[in-house]
């Protein structure tokens, strides 16, 4: 859901446009599954199964009897062929919520495949892990993990904002409201279900039947 009163640069560097919301109060699947998807948008939640298929494979590749040199460089070729696929369809689909993830991911894939390249082509020349192709490499694969923690730290930044500010519950509760509209029968009976206290953000006067926030 869209944070229409977030409109400051923050949003733009930090948080991204909205947050993942449920859409129904009795079935709140953000709570069990968000960590999951709330990195993606909306539109290309399938990444996800892009990442975790490039994963697998990337793993079963590594797995693989590198005996000889020839066998590693085909490993790290391999391994380059399914970084590069991925970071093409990063290209073409842009799939975060946050702009700062796409491009962050986005770079490092780049690094991550040229190093790779690198040393496929190392180990198919028969060079030693000290020559010039592998130094390259290792300050690339260096700078790579630079990057991955530039944007662990940019998320703990963004989570703790976005505990600080109530952003996500904000939407959450404006989302519920906006499908079902409550329907009060006792003056003690609460409008919208947080689904994390079991409360909600406005309840209603027992003396004048007005609605006041909590």
């Amino acid at each position: 859901m869209e944070d229409a009163e977030e409109t400051s640069a923050v949003r733009v560097v930090l948080l991204g446009k909205g947050e993942w919301v449920s859409r129904k109060r009795e079935l709140h699947w953000v709570q069990r599954y968000a960590s999951v998807v709330k990195t993606y948008s909306e539109e290309c939640v399938w990444f996800v199964c892009l990442d975790f298929a490039s994963s697998l494979a990337l793993a079963a590749i590594g797995s693989m009897n590198t005996s000889n040199l020839a066998a590693c460089g085909h490993v790290k070729l391999f391994q380059a062929i399914i970084l590069c696929t991925l970071l093409l369809a990063e290209a073409v689909a842009w799939p975060h919520s946050r702009m700062r993830d796409s491009v962050l991911d986005f770079v490092a894939l780049g690094v991550q495949c040229v190093s790779l390249l690198l040393l496929a082509v190392g180990f198919y020349k028969g060079m030693g892990h000290g020559d010039e192709l592998f130094v390259i490499a290792g300050y690339l694969l260096l700078f790579a993990t630079v990057l991955l923690v530039v944007k662990v730290v940019l998320d703990v930044l963004c989570e703790m904002y976005i505990f600080y500010t109530g952003r996500r519950r904000r939407l959450q509760l404006k989302a519920w409201q906006k499908a079902a509209p409550c329907h009060i029968e006792t003056p003690s009976e609460r409008c919208l279900y947080d689904g994390t206290t079991g409360y909600s953000a406005y309840t209603r006067s027992s003396n004048n039947g007005s609605w006041q926030a909590d």
